[in-house]
């Protein structure tokens, strides 16, 4: 599945919208709010991974103050989170409002970088002559960057090692940064990647990459 910036801006808007909900139907004075998994998944279209993604992001933005979750259930299996705890600064529903409504003009605006991909390891935007990273596909940069753009969201180093085969996860970090380094040098972009703790790697959700014959 490609990433697509425009999806997960929707994604970030329909997490937000059912929590501001959960706010709704609290006390006056609620800065606390509780989670249900199993009942607030649903129709979301997301899974356990990509929400705890969400909710880290929204706490990036302060919108949320901070989250709480069973701490050993997040080291074992993800998908086993049952709840979680939401604390929200005072002025919640106005910063949750205003962020809504900027993700909604952000879905109908053209804005956003395309990225390219293609079968011979040459990643690049707009003019390929001037903006091309060519890493070639011996190695494990290609096949990191292919497996980023193919599953969406955080993808664990450990996953990306065992996809790998041959490589630990040691190794897989430092390919990552210099992946992250030539891409700097070459497209002058410095945050195609993202890490997010403690989740993974993954593609930051501004960009859409394209791989092409």
């Amino acid at each position: 599945m490609k990433y697509s910036a425009l999806n997960a801006n929707k994604k970030i808007k329909d997490v937000l919208v059912k929590i501001l909900d959960q706010h709704y139907l609290g006390t006056k004075n609620n800065d606390v709010i509780v989670l249900y998994l199993d009942t607030f998944l649903n129709n979301l279209n997301i899974d356990t991974s990509q929400l705890l993604q969400i909710l880290s992001n929204l706490r990036e933005k302060k919108i949320i103050k901070s989250i709480e979750y069973p701490f050993e259930k997040i080291l074992t299996d993800k998908d086993a989170l049952d709840v979680c705890y939401l604390t929200v600064p005072v002025n919640f529903r106005v910063r949750s409002e205003s962020y809504i409504k900027k993700l909604s003009e952000d879905n109908s605006s053209k804005s956003g970088l395309i990225l390219y991909l293609d079968k011979n390891g040459n990643f690049w935007h707009g003019d390929k002559s001037k903006n091309c990273y060519p890493m070639g596909t011996s190695g494990g940069r290609f096949a990191i960057i292919k497996y980023l753009v193919e599953n969406e969201g955080p993808q664990a180093t450990s996953k990306i090692a065992y996809f790998l085969g041959e490589k630990g996860v040691r190794s897989v970090m430092n390919e990552i940064g210099k992946i992250k380094h030539k891409i700097k040098h070459h497209l002058k972009l410095t945050d195609v990647i993202k890490n997010e703790k403690p989740l993974g790697y993954c593609i930051d959700p501004k960009y859409k990459i394209v791989i092409t014959d």
